[in-house]
């Protein structure tokens, strides 16, 4: 109760500001026109500083309309843009590339050690898409849809692509090898491997299933060289061409005019648990051979 009364405007403690202001306004009444001046004049001076830091007061009207004019102006230059755009626009254009770092997970034991931690902290059920993609015979990264990795994304380590992603759970994913004999990607052969020279040949890198690689629809006409840097098409990475290997060897065409041309790969997933890899998305809507989405 009494310190509640303390805290009262009636309270002694209260009436103190309101006493010392009455008193000094007293003392400067009664005393001589050259005293009160010099008191002012020191008073001016010590609250002079402190008034001058204080920001200076806008129009509560004009602050809170502030950001809602700019919002306004924002909506408008977007309307502005989307109808400028023309109709037959690619969609991908508002996507831009993306690439983020991922770790491989491993051998099998490394794998079924993640399985087991995905289990104990959301449960069997919620992780089960992950789970059965660690039990998989393929390489596995650390990253799945919840950082944005999808199916058919690019796979890119020391430079160099090294597969795709073949299947996504959550949190984590498969990367089906540049070797492996299911594996498809749009590539070109800069240089002399185009009709005339000079120019870029289109061809369709394929694993063997073994070590290496082939190029697929090779057009007959191109001379393809040994030591040729094979690279992924740019739309893929949405503008840089990263390579994927070099030519290794060109076998004599056969009967049907068909020649083998075999690609050594840059870089390999083997022994490379923990390590970092790269997961490319170029757009949302492009193609990309080899995806299921491509798949008749």
């Amino acid at each position: 109760m009494s310190g509640a009364l303390d805290d009262s405007p009636r309270s002694g403690r209260g009436l103190w500001p309101t006493a010392a202001a009455i008193a000094l306004g007293a003392l400067l009444a009664a005393a001589p026109p050259g005293v009160e001046l010099i008191v002012r004049t020191q008073l001016h001076d010590l609250a002079g500083p402190v008034l001058s830091r204080l920001p200076a007061s806008s129009a509560p009207a004009e602050t809170a309309e502030a950001p809602v004019a700019e919002l306004a102006r924002e909506v408008a230059r977007l309307r502005t843009e989307l109808a400028a755009t023309p109709a037959d626009a690619p969609a991908d254009r508002l996507v831009g590339p993306l690439w983020l770092t991922a770790a491989t997970l491993g051998t099998a034991e490394r794998r079924g050690a993640v399985a087991e931690l995905l289990i104990a902290r959301v449960g069997t059920e919620t992780a089960a898409d992950d789970v059965a993609l660690l039990t998989e015979n393929l390489p596995a990264i650390d990253a799945g849809a919840d950082r944005q990795v999808h199916v058919g994304d690019l796979v890119v380590t020391g430079g160099a692509v090294v597969g795709r992603i073949a299947a996504a759970g959550r949190w984590t994913a498969t990367v089906r090898p540049v070797t492996d004999a299911d594996f498809r990607l749009a590539v070109t052969v800069p240089g002399n491997a185009a009709p005339g020279g000079g120019e870029e040949a289109t061809a369709v890198l394929a694993g063997d299933g073994d070590a290496g690689a082939v190029l697929l629809h090779v057009p007959t006409a191109a001379t393809i060289a040994v030591g040729a840097v094979v690279a992924c098409e740019a739309a893929e990475t949405g503008g840089a061409a990263v390579p994927v290997g070099v030519v290794s060897a060109v076998e004599p065409a056969a009967a049907d005019g068909r020649r083998l041309v075999r690609v050594r790969p840059l870089a390999t997933l083997a022994g490379r648990a923990g390590g970092a890899v790269q997961v490319v998305r170029a757009g949302l809507n492009r193609r990309r051979v080899g995806s299921p989405e491509e798949q008749p």
